[in-house]
């Protein structure tokens, strides 16, 4: 689990997902369902906004988990 953490927390992981969500968006991975099939298309498009969702929630939690940093004791 700590290594997807460390996966998750990356800035070239968001490139890399925004890179993957442009394309599986794209028109080329869309027209693969058909036009003659509006209900795997609506299959399709909900699957991969849902995978996107818990991706980024997932990022959004690795994000949150930072160590707890102590501050340091002022002198009085």
């Amino acid at each position: 689990m700590e290594t997807l953490r460390k996966l998750l927390n990356h800035p070239e992981f968001n490139v890399v997902l925004f890179l993957l969500c442009t394309a599986l968006f794209g028109w080329p991975f869309i027209s693969i369902t058909g036009p003659s099939s509006p209900e795997s298309m609506f299959v399709y498009l909900f699957g991969v906004w849902g995978t996107v969702i818990i991706l980024l929630y997932c990022i959004a939690r690795a994000h949150g988990k930072k160590p707890h940093q102590q501050r340091p004791e002022s002198e009085n």
